[in-house]
């Protein structure tokens, strides 16, 4: 570890704290550091060094705070850790979280600190990502890789520079392009480990420059396979994360402007934008528009285009420099800006779509990225060169690429997009607000004065309220704060009670308005006098000045503003529903709105000055006086909780609340004794309402009021006295004593009394607030927050233990008397109703009582060993002393003593309670649950839960999140009140630690948690969910003696099935009881809560416990049971993995932690704890082998349930262990019930009997790793082939003799397809084994080793297996409809069953399993025979996954075995797929592939050469007796089974598969379409294994990956002469049969034999056209498309040809192909001649002596181009050179645009617009076209007016100028020239179309010039008339502003076409 200095560390937040916290921190690190040391010596991975992890969590999230070098030490431990072998993965997944944390932030700890090593991560990582054994998949899997991945992204940045070679060296010889899934594990593994943040030690040659070398090899990887959105977001992460590493060192990434313009291609692809005008000119479909490359046809979710477009922003921002230093010319901003240009029609709201959020995403993480850099690079001590910073021009230039679409999409319909857009807003603002602020004040003045728009008005009141605080900032943004008043006095209306969306935005602006301006009216006193450099520069002063003045006298509409807000708050409160006083309701929309005003007024009366606040209280007072409103008594409450400063809040409510309610209950208000509430809204009586209304406010207003509430006492007694004795009805009481509980808490706890903008010495400073509108919007600079809290004083303390006293007494006396009188028969003189009524009063009031007392006594510091007995030996012994939070009395004074003795006797009375109600009164529910819950808050709640914890981080959370800048941005502005609420969580955080660590054990504690255990076992299911709650609640906070004694007594339930320890009884019923049942029920839920389960399952005799009473505990027939049960099952399963498992001791590990303690270990606690490890492994072992012999002999009962018996196999799959040999009985009966006859029961059982094979295998590799054939004939080699052509070549050698068979060397894996390791595996041929041997073999399993021999080499295992097996189809559902109609299951290859044969001929060898299957194999296909018999469907699904196990598990077989298995399985291959029919040959195709995958292509040659031996369709085409439906089928089986071979060997099989090219294009016109599809397929798959680079080495690889010259596409953008001879060989068949079919329907006469003859070419030119078809789409949709990239453009005529053929079939396949093929991204070294021949085909014209169908096709042909067109040209825009961009314009702009045909003309003209819109230099480009057009319309006369023209044809007419007489123009020549100003007017409305919502100073002009051809004829007018009205539509919005860029003159000439006329006109 190097020797760095630590960076300065801030203060800590615990300094805000009102006492002391440092000790506590020292002592629990030492602590931490020494224990931790000691479980990793001892080995005590858990619970020890867990548990010591967990308090380092506890000691963090407490704000305590690391050294660099001690963080450094703790991360390199659990790094240590996670890497370890066999780890269980619980530790596994809990360590990579916690060490993640650690390494998360990089100020805490330089990446410079420390080197770890990648490699033993990565293995890790390999064996969860990618293990050869399935049953080592766990439940959570999936978390752990997360966990993991996270880990990974963390830990890189401590990698080795060495670690780059290494990883690479590892990883691209595993690349493989032909296998999909493997390809794309490996590059997520490649990309995950690459270290972005440490440049890579340099390399030899060019490859060390730049730095980072890997880059072009990268975007060789990404180029080398389809481009998905997956693999988009994989390669622009990696991208971003190294341009933001790389940012303080721009010239070790280097990027090119090649690179840049690639991932800007990709990055405009992932927004899945619909590109394209179909036939009729609109947009076309999903189908068009959607890119299939990217998303398959679909439309990718809204999580991977996140995950794509979120780093596609973040490369943008990082990688961007300023021009003087882009040495590479790469002009990102440039880039950036013509994206923006391109696609900035999307945003507007009425082409709102499913990419809407897409797009506003990639705009709010832009601005939130540049922002993130903006303020890094403004930190102090950054590293990054102040040249290679962003600049102010770059700031401004980032701002105005991003506003007008921003603006744009502001007003969009979707409310998520809409709130991206607010972030990014909020972004801006802060970046630069004087380019971003005024345009967006411009927007929001008009909206909130508008009465009709109401989307409009709330989207900017949600702008609003994410800009506040950048806009009212004064420092940050001067002149905001003028519009503070403004604004406010605008959305008042916002609180609008019928619209709630509205009112919340207008609350969260309110409250961000107020968080940092003091509400103080300045204009009271005079204008304080400023010196000159108060907050003013020179610069500018005098406007400063103004704006300061502005602010200070627009604080004089606070007052009435703030009465205002009231009256609004009034008007809602007062319309609140009926229900909303209902306990159901509390997640109504209502109650959000009540919560949102409660904040928002809290911090306005935060802020307020006295003199408002006076008026607010005022103001409050007199609406509670004079209403009562029964449904919005609580709403008030708060209302009044919040309104003003606790003194004045005090003084205006205490009074008024007391005489009020002493009024009322001396008028006899709830003097009728009531339980429930029996008025309609939730409330009492409406005679008891204003009572109510006036408790309600009366505790609200006590609640957090601090010491002022002394001042109050007398009256507060009164009232908490006279409502206690009075009060009879239940909302009476109930809130008379939750008063006293407020009261009491109030007076003892610690709080923040304010949470103001400003510390409380400057808000009383008055010479600061008069100048606090110079300060509006700052926040705290540092952790400093001098906070106002409360702390108890004496007189509080006091007040508290006189409640305690007196309220405590009076509850327990009144409850001893009731209680008396139950016991007592003679003495129940009143009903039990009563008695309950009374009971439940004083229980409430002792419960308030309770809650009162919580924080008056510090839980009892004590260790776990103070505990007695039931402690697990291996936790640890942490000291548990309460942290400090303020308590009241600490230990050892008298007050405490009487607390604690009070504490005492109400446990012990609360026992006696509850004894006495299960006796006399068990049925009072009312009564029993207000006594639970008082028993659980005495026994767990010591001031805060953890849900409410939790609760206020949230909303911490989220207020931080949204009121600041966001996550990771340095030097955030957080507004005073947010810090606060941390500082509030810091605080409770501690006292819920306090709670959870609480060792105290008072007298009668026991005896209480008791009663709760037995009241959740009981009969009343209301009282038991209360109950059992409670007690998962207290057993939270117990040691774990106590959770294990409750654990035991539910786990005796079990056992008992619910029966009662009840002496003598006999009872042998088989059904519980009623009351058996419900402890059943009680005992199920117990053990299903966290606290139990987590006791259950961290110990084998525990789990086994539990295992053994859910093996007994399902006798009941009852569902609820049942479902207890299930549940309860399935969290023992999902939570089984967190046993311990032994582990050894880790050196290195131990090494680090010793550092860490910095002392010696003293060996004798060494010793002891090694010993107790040891002990307990022991125990642990002895107790999973007692655990599975109960399972067994459970099992083995006859009256399980099926369902149940189901689970109880599943525990024994979960149960096995590697490292213990498989039990003899568990062998014995999985083999037994394999065979079973319920379907369930087999499959488990064959589940677990792979897992047993596999245990076996995996123990046998570990015991005699000298004889396994998977060490011995395994090894790693240096051996390389001499070319690609003779490595494929040796791959394709018969093996001819066992001696070829012994010296072979197999190459199973993937490598080789892209480079050569330095090393790999090879495997050699097996050598003959004795015949008493196994090749597998574990001496502690052998009795199970020799029972499945014995069983499996047995004929009648096989004939009972074989019976189920070809049952009904396994692993799905059956249909019940298509069984109710006789229609049988489909039939599915099952991988299980395939595994299964596989393992078991890997394991125990040929000799077992071959004889045995294959005779059953026999006799089921009949091969012996001579006649052929057809197996059934099942028959022929067992034969399938038999065959398909044997081969994939014959890998380690001698030579004979081998050639045995290829003899027999030949056979069985031809008779099965020669039978197979449409459902069963399915079966056929995922078992080759199973069988035949990671293979040499030698160890299964001669099948490969018999399936691929039948050359094509031709040789079956006429086979005897064949009906033409078998022939064709018969000849797609051939074809497929031949495609799965290309696919699963592809370039390996080479030679081979080329040798059925000539058979495929023999038959492309073939007449089957099943046929011709199935060749397409194969073409492509033939094409797609013929790529393969093989490079010698990595160095190699990346070399041709960086040079120039050779690229990524090496090898697949140039044909060889066996590919150009085969492809023009297609082309030229097509071209043949078109030319045939369009010469012999020109020559046709009318002689019937010229028509047959022309349809039968035409049938043969569809034929062999869908063939091709077939090709190119295959080649387009799947892996690798790359491969045929020379191909494509050689066929891709044909296919546009086709797009236009008389069939309609073939135009819409032709169609879907070129619209595909458009979408698909390109090689930029393609683009310019594809685009050349796009534009080609776009101006065929028909030759001279044509005729007229083909003239016809030549410019449909035309018409269907040009969308293609559209599409390509967008696709690749960054990838288009300049000169072509230019050439593609030209073309369109005169030649397209001139076409003969009017729907031609119509669909350039949109092209045109696009062109002009995605153009680079867009203005060039319109002045030249505009130029163009004005000129061909300026000489052209107007042509005749169309009938019709009217007043605007006269005006526009008139405009032109006079008309001279001419000479009447030929039709030919008018329709030329009608064609040419056509021509002109379409052209200039494609420079309108291309801007359609904003008015360049350009446009005027060529609307007036449109403006003159209105009233020329069709088509011109119509086109003009059309471009107007378009123009009017998408300009509407803002047309007062675009108005003035015309004009009078233009105004009035266009008055008639731009204004819509009116209908009254």
């Amino acid at each position: 570890m190097a020797e760095i200095p630590s960076p300065p560390a801030e203060p800590s937040w615990r300094v805000n704290l009102p006492y002391e916290t440092d000790a506590e921190g020292v002592r629990w690190l030492a602590e931490i550091k020494q224990g931790l040391h000691v479980a990793l010596a001892a080995a005590n991975y858990q619970p020890g060094c867990v548990q010591w992890v967990k308090r380092l969590k506890y000691y963090l999230q407490l704000e305590y705070t690391l050294t660099t070098e001690d963080r450094a030490y703790f991360a390199e431990i659990l790094y240590r850790v996670v890497c370890t072998p066999d780890i269980g993965p619980h530790v596994m997944g809990y360590f990579a979280v916690e060490c993640t944390n650690l390494l998360r932030k990089k100020k805490d700890l330089p990446s410079s600190y420390m080197v770890l090593e990648w490699r033993p991560l990565f293995d890790a990582i390999l064996l969860l990502t990618a293990p050869k054994d399935p049953s080592k998949i766990s439940l959570s899997s999936s978390a752990v890789a997360g966990a993991m991945g996270a880990l990974v992204l963390h830990a890189q940045r401590f990698f080795a520079p060495e670690s780059t070679a290494e990883i690479l060296q590892t990883l691209l010889p595993r690349m493989n392009v032909h296998e999909n899934s493997w390809f794309s594990l490996n590059k997520g593994l490649l990309f995950m480990f690459l270290p972005t943040a440490t440049p890579p030690a340099p390399q030899s040659g060019a490859l060390s420059t730049p730095p980072f070398y890997w880059i072009s090899t990268a975007f060789s990887l990404w180029a080398l396979a389809r481009t998905s959105m997956s693999d988009a977001a994989l390669f622009l992460d990696v991208f971003a994360r190294l341009a933001e590493d790389q940012s303080s060192s721009p010239s070790n990434d280097a990027w090119t402007d090649d690179q840049v313009r690639n991932i800007f291609s990709a990055g405009l692809s992932c927004f899945s934008l619909p590109v394209g005008t179909g036939s009729n000119g609109n947009p076309a479909g999903a189908q068009a528009g959607r890119t299939p490359a990217l998303n398959g046809g679909g439309v990718a979710d809204s999580y991977s285009q996140k995950a794509a477009i979120d780093p596609f922003a973040k490369f943008i921002v990082w990688a961007a420099r300023p021009t003087e230093v882009d040495n590479a010319n790469t002009n990102i901003l440039l880039r950036l800006n013509e994206l923006i240009h391109a696609v900035e029609t999307y945003y507007h709201p009425s082409n709102a779509g499913r990419w809407s959020y897409g797009l506003a995403r990639f705009l709010q993480m832009l601005s939130y990225h540049f922002l993130r850099r903006l303020r890094q690079e403004a930190k102090e001590g950054c590293k990054t060169p102040a040249g290679e910073r962003l600049t102010p021009a770059m700031r401004a230039e980032f701002v105005s690429i991003l506003r007008p679409v921003v603006y744009l999409a502001l007003f969009g319909k979707d409310s998520t997009s809409v709130h991206c857009i607010h972030n990014c807003l909020k972004y801006l603002a802060w970046i630069d607000p004087a380019l971003i602020l005024p345009g967006l004040l411009e927007r929001i003045y008009p909206a909130l004065e508008s009465l009709t728009e109401s989307h409009r008005t709330i989207s900017c009141i949600g702008a609003l309220y994410h800009v506040a605080l950048p806009l009212f900032n004064r420092q940050h943004y001067p002149p905001g704060g003028t519009h503070l008043a403004a604004l406010l006095d605008l959305v008042i209306p916002g609180i609008d009670v019928n619209d709630p969306s509205k009112t919340l935005n207008t609350l969260m602006f309110i409250r961000h308005a107020f968080s940092c301006v003091p509400i103080i009216d300045l204009t009271r006193s005079p204008a304080p006098i400023l010196v000159s450099d108060c907050r003013m520069e020179e610069d500018g002063e005098e406007e400063r000045a103004a704006a300061n003045e502005e602010c200070r006298l627009g604080t004089a509409m606070f007052a009435g503003w703030v009465e205002r807000f009231l009256e609004r708050t009034f008007a809602v409160i007062e319309n609140l529903p009926q229900e909303h006083g209902q306990i159901k309701a509390k997640r109504s929309t209502e109650t959000s709105v009540i919560l949102l005003i409660q904040y928002t007024l809290d911090l306005l009366s935060q802020q307020t000055s006295p003199e408002i606040e006076a008026i607010a209280l005022r103001k409050v007072k007199n609406f509670v006086s004079e209403n009562v409103i029964p449904n919005a008594t609580k709403a008030v409450g708060v209302i009044c909780a919040v309104t003003g400063m606790p003194e004045r809040r005090l003084a205006t409510f205490v009074p008024l609340c007391h005489d009020q309610i002493m009024s009322e209950l001396q008028h006899g208000a709830a003097a009728n004794p009531t339980t429930s509430s029996s008025f309609p809204f939730g409330f009492a009586a409406m005679s008891d309402a204003r009572l109510h209304w006036y408790q309600c406010i009366l505790l609200n207003v006590v609640q957090q009021s601090g010491a002022e509430a002394l001042k109050w006492k007398k009256e507060l007694l009164e009232v908490a006295r006279a409502s206690v004795k009075l009060c009879q009805s239940r909302r009476g009481w109930k809130w008379a004593t939750k008063l006293i509980r407020i009261l009491a808490v109030n007076a003892s706890s610690v709080f923040c009394l304010e949470a103001r903008s400003v510390g409380k010495k400057l808000w009383a400073n008055q010479a600061w607030q008069e100048i606090s509108h110079l300060y509006w919007g700052e926040t705290p600079e540092n952790r400093l927050l001098d906070i106002e809290w409360h702390v108890p004083n004496d007189a509080e303390k006091a007040l508290v233990l006189e409640f305690v006293q007196e309220f405590v007494d009076l509850a327990m006396s009144e409850l001893k008397k009731l209680m008396t009188e139950l016991e007592v028969a003679s003495e129940q003189k009143r009903d039990k109703r009563e008695i309950s009524r009374d009971a439940q009063k004083w229980l409430s009031l002792l419960r308030n009582c309770v809650r009162g007392m919580t924080t008056l006594i510090p839980p009892t510091a004590a260790k776990a060993s103070d505990v007695a007995g039931g402690r697990d030996p291996l936790m640890p012994d942490f000291d548990r002393s309460p942290l400090m939070v303020g308590y009241c009395f600490p230990p050892g004074t008298a007050a405490h003593d009487q607390v604690q003795a009070v504490r005492t006797e109400i446990t012990s009375f609360l026992a006696s309670v509850s004894q006495t109600l299960r006796r006399h009164a068990e049925d009072d529910t009312a009564c029993i649950t207000i006594l639970l819950r008082c028993c659980t808050e005495l026994l767990s709640d010591r001031g805060c839960s953890r849900a409410t914890v939790e609760g206020v981080a949230r909303g911490y959370n989220q207020s931080r999140d949204v009121v600041s800048e966001g996550k990771n941005i340095a030097n955030r502005h957080t507004p005073r009140y947010v810090l606060i609420i941390k500082m509030t969580v810091i605080h409770l955080a501690r006292l819920e630690y306090n709670a959870v660590c609480d060792c105290r054990t008072p007298a009668g504690q026991m005896d209480l948690l008791l009663e709760l255990e037995h009241w959740s076992v009981a009969s009343y299911a209301v009282i038991r969910k209360e109950a059992q709650r409670g007690l998962s609640t207290v057993l939270k906070s117990s040691p774990d003696a106590i959770k294990q004694l409750v654990f035991w007594r539910a786990v005796a339930i079990l056992r008992s099935r619910g029966r009662l320890p009840v002496s003598g009884d006999t009872s042998t019923s088989a059904q519980p009881t009623e009351v058996e049942s419900d402890r059943l029920k009680g005992a199920l839920y117990l053990l299903k809560t966290s606290p139990l389960l987590r006791i259950g399952m961290t110990a084998y005799d525990r789990a086994r416990g539990v295992l053994n009473g859910l093996s007994v505990a399902y006798t009941s027939d009852k569902k609820s049971i049942k479902k207890r049960w299930g549940i309860l099952a399935k969290e023992i399963l999902g939570r089984y993995q967190e046993l311990a498992v032994s582990t050894a001791a880790l050196p290195d590990a131990i090494m680090v932690a010793q550092k860490l303690a910095a002392d010696s270990l003293d060996q004798a606690v060494l010793a002891r704890n090694s010993k107790l490890v040891t002990e307990q492994a022991g125990k642990s072992r002895g107790e999973h082998s007692l655990m599975v012999n109960d399972l067994m002999e459970t099992l083995k009962r006859p009256d399980i349930p099926m369902s149940y018996r189901t689970v109880l196999i599943k525990f024994l799959d979960a149960i096995l262990r590697d490292d213990a040999p498989v039990p003899v009985s568990v062998t014995q009966y999985l083999l037994t019930n394999v065979n079973s006859e319920e379907v369930g029961i087999r499959q488990m059982c064959l589940k677990v009997l792979r897992r047993v094979l596999s245990i076996i295998k995996r123990r046998a590799k570990e015991a005699h790793e000298s004889k396994c054939p998977s060490k011995v004939y395994t090894r790693r080699s240096t051996w390389k082939p001499s070319s690609v052509e003779a490595y494929i070549a040796s791959g394709l050698t018969d093996i001819r003799s066992e001696a070829e068979w012994r010296n072979a060397k197999f190459i199973d894996n993937s490598v080789g397809w892209y480079c050569w390791p330095e090393e790999h595996k090879v495997r050699q041929g097996a050598a003959a084994s004795p015949p008493d041997t196994i090749p597998y073999d574990d001496p502690e399993s052998r009795a199970s080793i020799d029972l499945l021999c014995t069983t499996l080499a047995g004929r009648e295992f096989w004939e009972h297996f074989f019976v189920y097996r070809m049952q009904e189809a396994p692993g799905h559902s059956i249909n019940p409809t298509e069984a109710a109609a006789g229609i049988a299951p489909t039939e599915r290859f099952e991988h299980g069953a395939a595994q299964f044969y596989a393992l078991a001929a890997m394991v125990l060898g040929p000799r077992i399993v071959l004889a045995p299957l294959s005779a059953k194999v026999n006799t089921i296909l009949a091969l012996d025979a001579d006649a052929v018999r057809v197996p059934e469907k099942a028959e022929q699904r067992a034969v399938v996954e038999v065959i398909s196990g044997l081969l994939a598990g014959c890998k380690y077989w001698s030579w004979d075995d081998v050639n045995a298995l290829w003899t027999w399985s030949g056979k069985v291959l031809a008779r099965g797929l020669s039978i197979a029919d449409t459902e069963t040959f399915q079966l056929w195709p995922p078992a080759l592939r199973y069988a035949f995958s990671q293979r040499d292509p030698r160890r299964h040659l001669p099948l490969i050469r018999q399936l691929i031996a039948t050359t094509g369709p031709a040789d079956n085409a006429t086979l005897p007796g064949a009906t033409p439906t078998q022939t064709f089928f018969a000849e797609s089986k051939i074809l497929s089974v031949a495609r799965v071979l290309l696919t699963t060997y592809a370039w390996r099989l080479g030679p081979l598969a080329m040798s059925l090219v000539p058979t495929y294009l023999s038959q492309l016109a073939h007449p089957y379409l099943l046929v011709r599809q199935n060749i397409g397929a194969n073409l492509s798959a033939l094409i797609s294994a013929r790529w393969v680079v093989n490079a010698p080495s990595v160095q190699d690889v990346m070399a041709a990956s960086a040079s120039a010259s050779v690229g990524p596409h090496a090898g697949v953008l140039a044909l060889d002469d066996q590919g150009a001879s085969m492809v023009k060989s297609v082309v030229d068949t097509i071209q043949r049969l078109r030319m045939d079919v369009i010469h012999d329907s020109a020559n046709a006469g009318g002689a019937g034999t010229s028509t047959d003859r022309t349809a039968h070419l035409a049938l043969e030119y569809k034929n062999a056209a869908g063939t091709v078809l077939a090709w190119f789409v295959n080649a387009l949709l799947n892996q690798p498309a790359a491969a045929q990239h020379a191909y494509f453009p050689l066929l891709l005529p044909e296919v546009l040809h086709m797009q236009v053929w008389g069939d309609v079939e073939l135009q819409q396949s032709a169609q879907l192909a070129a619209r595909s093929y458009a979408n698909y991204p390109h090689p930029a070294q393609m683009v310019p001649g594809t685009l050349k021949m796009v534009l080609e085909a776009a101006t065929a014209k028909p030759e001279a002596t044509a005729s007229a169908t083909s003239a016809q096709i030549r410019w449909q042909m035309r018409f269907r181009v040009l969308p293609l067109l559209q599409v390509f040209y967008f696709r690749h825009l960054f990838l288009l050179p300049a000169q072509t961009t230019a050439d593609v314009t030209h073309h369109v702009a005169s030649v397209i645009l001139a076409d003969p045909h009017v729907e031609v003309r119509a669909l350039a003209s949109t092209t045109l617009a696009g062109l002009v819109r995605c153009s680079s230099d867009p203005a060039a480009m319109i002045l030249e076209l505009k130029e163009r057009f004005t000129a061909t319309l300026a000489a052209l006369a107007p042509l005749a007016t169309r009938r019709g023209g009217g007043a605007r044809a006269t005006a526009a007419s008139a405009a032109s100028g006079p008309v001279t007489a001419q000479i009447e123009p030929t039709a030919e020549e008018l329709a030329a020239k009608v064609a040419k100003k056509h021509a002109a007017v379409l052209g200039l409305a494609a420079l309108v179309q291309a801007f359609p919502y904003d008015v360049p100073p350009w446009m005027p002009d060529v609307l007036v010039a449109l403006a003159k051809c209105v009233g020329d004829s069709v088509p011109i007018g119509p086109s003009v008339s059309k471009t107007f009205a378009d123009f009017r539509r998408t300009h509407q919005d803002n047309w007062q502003t675009h108005l003035t860029a015309f004009d009078e003159d233009q105004r009035e000439l266009l008055a008639d076409l731009l204004i819509s006329p009116s209908y009254y006109a």
